[in-house]
Order: C-alpha cells, then structure tokens, then sequence
C-alpha cells in the first residue's frame, strides 16, 4: 500500500486545451495520462527476454509494467486518486483547479513535459506527503514573465534534516500541515 501523496493543482492556458484536459478528467477520472500519454505503440504485457530485445530493436518501449513507465515519465506509480478539478474563466483563460492523491511523490514530472510542450499554459501545484516528511511547490511556465519554482522541504530521522521551519505558510495552510505535525507529537507523547 503506497503512502498517498496529497496535491494542490492549478493549470492555466488556452481555452481550448483546458477545455480538452478537462472534458478528459471528467470521462475518465484521470489527468496524468491526458498531461504526459503513454506511447500508444507500448508494450504493456509481460515478455521474455528475446521478445523485449526485439521489440526494443523496431524503437517500442518495452516496460516490465505500466508502473515503471509511469514513475519514470510521471514521477509517480498510477493516475490520481481521490480527488477532484474544477474549471473556470478568467480573462482570456480557462484555469483547472483541484486537489487530489498520487501513490508516493507528486507527478512533477507530467507536469514539466506538459509545460514543455505547452508554452502558453502555466502550472502552479502544492504536495505534501506526511508519511515520507515532505512537502513542496512546484511553479511552471515557458513564458519569459514566468518565474519557474520547484522548491521541497523536508523532515524526520530519515532525510537526516528539519527544514520546517522554512516552509512558506501557503504551503503550510494548503494542507493544514501544523495540525498534522501536533497531531503526530501527541501520539509519539501517548506510547
């Protein structure tokens, strides 16, 4: 069972690309494969060792499973869950907004190959993972008037370093993160 990574999302550009993203998550409850698709011509069952060598030959990906192509390109192992998007006007823009889970790490990685192909669009996400100790923003545009920001902080005996207190209060309201952290002290002063 993964730890659920929970995500804040906002992506602003066009009406006509944030109409199709939207109308997509709304049919099918999944936004990553809409930002970043997988190659149609991907290999997705089980192979011995000659077919993955000659699949690779003729330029198919070959993956042992979906989920390592999704962690590799997404930055995560499956779609969101539990969530939910909204979509609204503003000025000449249509924006998608949300909130909802990954399995371990936010899909950052979706996230900067949309931007890629995608200059007229902007992203703005928030994570924050609690059961791994951290959490982050994550602000990307290929506009020059854009300033890009991938910023993650950490905690706990794990990452070795408390960064804490450094964490911008956006951040920290978004997902209510003090509450967590007293609510964590309490059970570790309870055993």
């Amino acid at each position: 069972m993964p730890n659920y990574c929970n995500n804040t999302f906002k992506l602003q550009g066009p009406a006509e690309k944030v109409h199709k993203i939207y109308e997509h998550f709304k049919e099918t409850d999944n936004l990553l494969e809409v930002l970043h698709p997988p190659p149609e011509n991907m290999f997705r069952e089980n192979l011995s060792v000659e077919e993955q060598k000659r699949l690779k030959e003729q330029g198919i990906p070959v993956y042992e499973h979906i989920d390592d192509w999704h962690n590799q390109n997404w930055g995560t192992k499956w779609d969101i869950v539990y969530g939910g998007l909204a979509k609204y006007r503003e000025g000449d823009d249509y924006i998608i907004t949300g909130e909802f889970s990954t399995a371990w790490a936010p899909p950052t990685k979706a996230y900067d190959e949309f931007i890629k192909n995608n200059p007229d669009c902007s992203i703005k996400a928030m994570y924050f993972e609690p059961g791994c100790a951290f959490c982050g923003i994550y602000m990307r545009a290929a506009r020059p008037d854009f300033t890009d920001v991938e910023q993650e902080w950490e905690w706990g005996l794990e990452s070795g370093r408390d960064t804490r207190s450094d964490i911008p209060s956006e951040l920290m309201q978004a997902f209510d993160i003090s509450s967590y952290w007293d609510s964590e002290e309490e059970e570790d002063d309870n055993e």
